[in-house]
């Protein structure tokens, strides 16, 4: 049995008075059927399957919520005594088991929570594993009055653009902005570099006959620590895997394995307070852009994308290369033009931690 997993029974196959106890009833329910579809888990199922297909609206791709898309038709028909779930959500996890803690209360079903170690009882109390006693009305009330709050402002601003709360959607707009901003251009060099005719735009690996591996991508995601709900982590960065035979001619480029949003347009925290980043022992940056507004979030990728684009049609051969990078540290190329309101020039690097190199014969 799964530790962080989520079981709901019936209380009339056993009330549990410890955390262990409770565990001993389900191993007991393992092999259990009941005579006919229990009437209490059938109406379980309808109730929290009406918060799954609603959560699926906002979070479509969420792997937890896709895997309880039939509950209602499953708790109505199942002669299982048990109903398991293997995870929460990732970004209603709370929503979710407060939501489902009051539909299987209202139903006399018993919830063991894997992840906090707890049992919620139908009479809104409930215990831990350490046998510690507590009453779940107002943490469920919070989550219910929490998810409420989320769907209702998602309607107010239903006519004002949105970063789409699902990933799924996210991606493929991403994408699609990236194609958009770059253009026929972005194909051309795809099917030159023989990408996959499934890529994404925004998230795309390109083999050459110097690099073993390009690259590129773009996160827009969820950090659940956030306590604002309408922010999302923002991240671009390439990876530059060098074929082994040019590597030490690469390396006389001062060139590295990678480049960044932060480090290309030269960002910084003092520039902007939604920029949260910070380097790495080795002085790479990591950290990611919190952004709320959906403009702010287009600029964002079509940043990006014009990233990529100063690259791209240099990464064939080490000749083209070594001339792109040349004509970089010349000032003949558009790198200048390529900035940001929050460009620092003098933070501003080629790739991230280039050390300072500069071509040698």
């Amino acid at each position: 049995m799964s530790s962080n997993g989520i079981y709901v029974y019936d209380i009339k196959h056993g009330s549990p008075k410890t955390y262990e106890e409770a565990h001993e009833i389900l191993n007991t329910l393992s092999g259990f059927k009941e005579s006919a579809p229990n009437p209490n888990m059938a109406a379980f199922g309808k109730k929290f399957g009406k918060f799954v297909h609603q959560a699926w609206q906002f979070y479509e791709g969420d792997v937890a919520l896709k895997m309880c898309l039939n509950i209602e038709h499953e708790t109505a028909h199942m002669l299982a005594a048990k109903y398991s779930f293997e995870f929460l959500p990732n970004q209603c996890d709370e929503n979710f088991l407060c939501i489902m803690i009051r539909a299987a209360s209202e139903n006399n079903l018993v919830v063991v929570e894997g992840n906090r170690e707890s049992v919620f009882l139908p009479d809104g109390t409930g215990f831990n594993v350490q046998g510690e006693q507590f009453h779940w009305e107002q943490f469920v009330e919070f989550g219910e009055t929490n998810w409420q709050w989320r769907v209702n402002n998602e309607f107010i601003n239903q006519d004002k653009p949105q970063i789409p709360a699902s990933e799924s959607k996210r991606n493929s707009l991403m994408s699609k902005i990236v194609k958009a901003r770059l253009g026929d251009k972005l194909t051309e060099l795809f099917k030159v570099y023989d990408v996959h005719s499934n890529y994404q735009a925004h998230f795309f690996s390109a083999k050459t006959e110097l690099f073993s591996l390009f690259s590129a991508y773009i996160v827009t995601e969820k950090n659940k620590f956030d306590r604002e709900e309408d922010v999302y982590r923002f991240k671009a960065n390439i990876y530059f895997d060098i074929r082994e035979e040019y590597e030490d001619k690469i390396a006389n480029l001062g060139f590295s394995h990678k480049s960044s949003i932060f480090s290309f347009y030269g960002v910084s925290d003092n520039a902007n307070p939604n920029i949260d980043i910070k380097k790495d022992d080795d002085g790479f940056w990591y950290g990611s852009w919190k952004v709320r507004e959906y403009d702010e979030w287009v600029r964002l990728i079509e940043a990006a994308a014009d990233m990529f684009m100063y690259y791209l049609p240099h990464i064939g051969t080490l000749e083209d290369f070594m001339k792109f990078v040349q004509a970089h540290d010349a000032d003949e190329t558009n790198f200048a033009e390529l900035t940001m309101p929050e460009t620092d020039p003098a933070l501003r690097e080629l790739c991230e931690q280039r050390w300072g190199l500069k071509p040698r014969d």
